[in-house]
């Protein structure tokens, strides 16, 4: 009995990985501006992305909560939308291959993620890295493929590969940073998911990005 004790006090003395514990949503009585929200998410980014796994996933509970408050998920703030993204996508690989987000919660983040995609060639747009980073990350944990999860899946598949296909790395360096993560996120949407709209399967077969081309062919004979 006595060495239960101890094991269960040892259990609750682990120290916690996520020392990161400043509030992330503005309130009435905490007001915060969107810089100040840049900046927290940022250094919880920064925490997140350094820990390649986490013993004790619920430390991120309150966190997810926050993230899925509209005025983080529903933000018109680029540079919140973007670490809003880097965060969760933080989050989804530290709890792969679970997920702790439900089917309503993905819907909301994957429409974050084609908003904010829209706003890449944007003049006033300073958040580039940010949004490598988070595609990134959707893509080398599969967890883009949870996009086949949201309410509204072939509307986002349709609307994610409209985007994609709109960069181009003949204008830009900037450009060229993005086709790579994008592209592997095609390749694993379509080695998941059930079907595709012709919509997109148009996209795909007049694009000249070949991997995800010869990925059709092998999964859909022919256009739905």
């Amino acid at each position: 009995m006595a060495r239960h004790r101890r094991k269960e006090k040892a259990d609750k003395e682990k120290p916690k990985q996520i020392n990161f514990d400043k509030p992330i949503v503005s309130s009435y009585s905490k007001p915060l501006a969107s810089k100040e929200v840049v900046e927290r998410l940022f250094e919880l980014h920064n925490e997140l992305t350094a820990l390649d796994s986490l013993e004790d996933t619920s430390e991120l509970k309150p966190f997810i909560k926050d993230f899925m408050n509209a005025k983080l998920i529903e933000s018109s703030n680029v540079g919140v939308q973007s670490l809003v993204l880097c965060c969760v996508t933080d989050v989804l690989r530290l709890f792969a291959p679970n997920c702790p987000f439900n089917s309503t919660q993905l819907t909301k983040i994957f429409n974050l993620v084609c908003r904010n995609l829209k706003s890449v060639h944007k003049s006033s747009n300073t958040f580039h890295d940010q949004q490598v980073e988070y595609l990134n990350n959707l893509s080398t944990s599969n967890s883009v493929v949870l996009i086949c999860e949201t309410e509204n899946s072939t509307e986002l598949i349709d609307t994610f590969f409209q985007i994609g296909f709109s960069f181009d790395a003949s204008n830009s360096d900037d450009d060229a940073r993005f086709l790579e993560p994008i592209v592997n996120c095609f390749n694993s949407i379509v080695a998941s998911a059930n079907s595709l709209s012709s919509k997109t399967l148009n996209l795909i077969f007049y694009s000249p990005l070949f991997d995800t081309v010869n990925q059709v062919n092998q999964r859909f004979e022919k256009i739905p």
